[in-house]
């Protein structure tokens, strides 16, 4: 299965670390072209391509990509927060009702949790190489693209523009991505209900357990899900989700709710 790695032409971080994949990576031009920009190969299914779209409006990929093998995406891109804080994420795409970038309303994208779980350790494998201001840290799923028909995984590089343009860490997040592929196979997988956007136990979870994580529906999103929402959560993982890790004390008034869908759906109930 081929990994097509995207970035927008629009958007500094991931132009910055599209360029580091290049210089690390042995890329060379296939001669193909995706929105008139050239499509790199580095001759072991890794594929880079620039869309002159905002990446979370992407468009083509299955149509270029995906007709004939399948594939898995990863969308490269800057990170904003009004916090400021400097920090590198990763995360799902989906949305729980509206869809205000990017995407289709109450849809949530396929994921693979065993890439951004080999992603996040990797990146953690070398903290060293990435100066302390950074905080390094899975989001919960959020925006678009949803419809596409291969999992997508987001890489981020943030939260402003100084970060967005510091050429040594984007070096590190293509280091970190390309020592990802291919991917590790881990023997449980859990979609993530409650806590917050940047939630700390999600984060141990993935880091520190050999349980991978699927889409993490976070508790200001409770509100919205429904029995169809978790069904496709689940359905549309990659990796067969067996576990509800639950955000215990960040599921609000939620829980009774949250606990009788978990039971219908016959997952078994983890509390962090």
């Amino acid at each position: 299965m081929k990994t097509v790695i995207v970035n927008s032409e629009k958007d500094p971080a991931g132009s910055n670390i599209r360029d580091s994949l290049l210089d690390t990576g042995n890329f060379a031009q296939t001669g193909d072209t995706f929105d008139v920009n050239p499509v790199f190969s580095n001759g072991q299914s890794v594929f880079l391509a620039t869309s002159k779209n905002e990446i979370v409006f992407v468009e083509g990929l299955d149509e270029h990509f995906g007709k004939d093998e399948k594939c898995s995406y990863i969308l490269i891109s800057k990170h904003r927060a009004e916090s400021g804080i400097p920090s590198l994420t990763a995360h799902f795409t989906g949305n729980y009702s509206r869809s205000d970038f990017g995407g289709r309303p109450g849809e949530l994208s396929y994921c693979d949790p065993s890439m951004l779980k080999s992603y996040m350790r990797e990146l953690i494998e070398r903290r060293n190489a990435i100066p302390s201001k950074f905080n390094i840290t899975i989001e919960a799923t959020h925006h678009g693209p949803t419809s596409l028909h291969y999992p997508v995984l987001f890489v981020e590089l943030g939260s402003g523009p100084t970060e967005w343009e510091e050429k040594d860490v984007s070096v590190v997040i293509a280091e970190a991505l390309l020592a990802s592929l291919p991917e590790k196979h881990y023997p449980k997988c859990a979609v993530g209900l409650g806590g917050t956007h940047y939630s700390e136990k999600f984060n141990q979870l993935v880091l520190d357990s050999d349980i991978c994580l699927g889409h993490v529906i976070p508790k200001y999103a409770l509100d919205n899900l429904d029995e169809a929402l978790l069904r496709q959560a689940v359905a549309k993982s990659v990796v067969p989700i067996t576990v509800a890790a639950l955000d215990w004390k960040g599921l609000g008034k939620q829980k009774q709710k949250i606990l009788d869908l978990v039971e219908k759906l016959g997952l078994e109930t983890m509390k962090l």
